[in-house]
């Protein structure tokens, strides 16, 4: 305990010091103390202890008040303080590193205790289970021991980061709190930290620093720094067993799993020196690949590596193969509907060329259009052909004037009108609103009837809404042009009834009066699924 300083304080008077003095309790010898002039000394030394802030003093009491001296590293004894009716003093001017020697005088008795013992502040422990290791392969596991100092004092624990081992930049701090507050965490608990901001092409170097956190605020003076670990992500292993099948007419890769790992990245070489990327496969359980880029009549060597992130794992052994012109099968095709069919195709690559063919049916007889095709960067092409009719689309590849096998088909139709941008799926979900308000009627709009061959009731949705105050209402719908296309009849379906368009100026009424705010579905389609231009109007009507 600290006590105020006598010699500035004192202001009773002369009575009340002979008062005080008079009290006092002799206990020394007649031994000399040589170093302190003519002061008998006590037959006790003080009784010392340490902290890890502080020095702790105790004695058998030799006054009633007395001057306290120490001693800081075998120097001259100075001056500390008076300590009143005390036979205990807790030294908290103290710093780590500094050895002390205390001893106290009695000046009015002439008796001083002999010098204490040497001690020097507690240290504070490093934790003695500090780890670094890769976690996976995104972070960095960092883990440590919480120290006996938390016993005593609040501990601050700061963990330092490098990438040269030498400017260190704090990038997580924890406070963990005395034993006898509730969210304590007990001394010796292991504690970890994932780092994830890390680059997996680098390697880091941790430390940690515990500091003492307590009522005095000692902070930065009292804490020890653990030894400096370093850290680098392992990347992932090199996928085992990569081989390559041909016999689809396709170069097919297949390899062993790495686990938890993102996917992998296929590379090619036709040399077995330069290797490629030529694709990848976004899952650690995907472990096929087919290059449908590679041309027949050619030896290609592959190689795989799985990823994490950007994070790249091992090669793998390579593995090659070469598909006979003769059974080579290319890659599907693709065809988009519109004024005019566009086929899209893979670019392959070591050929000759291509020759696109074309029938009225999947399983008929498929006719080449045109001449041969030359090979492009870009291998697509526009195709003519009459409306409204699906046709079906293959190709096959030419190399050394030897033709491979034709792929598998494609469908297109060719229409007159193209679809609306908006209507991109057929569903009510993306259908084009209609808010009908106190102008009781929209604009009249110009449409293009879509055409979905994937799905029997496809056509254009709409969703009007009643956004006026009163729910005497009917949505009115009115087709004030048309352009059939053809013969067949155009129909909307009006809440649950269906209704046959089959001129221009016709319209039909919701069923039900619709409240303000309810909103109506009206679908639009063909009996045949023929594309089709119209304009339609939306209307509020009493009746």
């Amino acid at each position: 305990m600290k006590i105020f300083n006598f010699r500035s304080d004192f202001s009773f008077g002369p009575i009340v010091l002979f008062f005080l003095l008079s009290f006092s309790l002799i206990q020394c010898s007649d031994e000399s103390d040589n170093t302190t002039g003519d002061y008998s000394i006590a037959d006790e030394k003080i009784s010392i202890s340490s902290t890890y802030v502080s020095i702790k003093l105790s004695w058998s009491s030799i006054g009633l008040w007395q001057e306290l001296y120490r001693s800081e590293n075998d120097g001259e004894f100075e001056y500390l303080e008076i300590v009143w009716s005390a036979s205990e003093y807790e030294d908290f001017e103290v710093y780590p590193n500094t050895r002390y020697r205390y001893k106290i005088i009695d000046d009015d008795s002439r008796c001083a205790t002999a010098p204490s013992d040497e001690i020097a502040v507690k240290p504070v422990e490093t934790p003695t289970t500090f780890m670094v290791n890769p976690d996976g392969y995104s972070s960095i596991k960092v883990s440590f021991s919480i120290i006996p100092a938390n016993a005593e004092h609040d501990i601050l624990y700061r963990l330092f980061r490098s990438e040269n081992n030498s400017t260190f930049n704090e990038i997580k701090n924890q406070i963990v709190y005395k034993q006898d507050v509730p969210a304590q965490i007990p001394v010796g608990t292991v504690v970890s930290y994932a780092d994830k901001t890390i680059n997996p092409a680098k390697t880091y170097y941790y430390k940690i620093k515990c500091d003492i956190v307590d009522r005095y605020d000692y902070n930065g003076i009292f804490y020890s720094v653990t030894d400096t670990k370093e850290a680098r992500i392992t990347p992932p292993p090199a996928p085992a067993n990569l081989t390559v099948n041909t016999s689809s007419g396709q170069m097919q890769l297949s390899w062993n799993e790495v686990s938890s790992v993102t996917g992998y990245k296929i590379y090619r070489s036709i040399d077995d020196n330069t290797y490629s990327q030529v694709g990848s496969v976004n899952s650690a359980s995907t472990l096929t690949f087919t290059d449908l880029s590679a041309g027949p009549a050619t030896t290609y060597y592959y190689k795989v590596a799985a990823y994490v992130g950007s994070l790249n794992g091992e090669m793998s052994e390579k593995t090659s193969g070469q598909i006979d012109i003769n059974n080579y099968i290319p890659g599907k095709p693709s065809a988009t509907s519109g004024t005019s069919v566009k086929i899209s195709w893979q670019m392959i690559e070591d050929i000759d060329g291509y020759r696109l063919y074309r029938s009225t049916a999947s399983d008929g007889t498929y006719t080449q259009i045109g001449g041969d095709l030359s090979k492009t960067p870009k291998a697509s092409t526009y195709i003519a052909g009459t409306n409204d009719i699906i046709y079906y689309y293959k190709i096959a590849v030419l190399k050394n004037g030897t033709e491979s096998q034709k792929s598998a088909y494609c469908q297109a139709r060719k229409v007159k009108y193209g679809a609306d941008s908006y209507e991109d799926d057929d569903s009510e979900y993306t259908a084009k609103l209609i808010a009908l308000s106190p102008t009781y009627m929209s604009e009249t709009q110009t449409h293009t009837l879509d055409i979905d061959d994937e799905y029997p009731w496809g056509g254009d949705y709409f969703i009007v809404q009643n956004k006026f105050q009163y729910s005497s209402y009917y949505i009115k719908v009115t087709f004030t042009e048309i352009d059939f296309n053809g013969n067949s009849k155009l129909v909307i379906a009006s809440g649950y009834d269906y209704v046959d368009i089959n001129a221009p100026g016709q319209w039909v009424k919701s069923s039900t009066k619709i409240s303000p705010g309810a909103k109506w579905i009206c679908q639009v389609y063909r009996k045949e699924k023929n594309t089709m231009q119209y304009k339609i109007k939306f209307e509020l009507v009493s009746n």
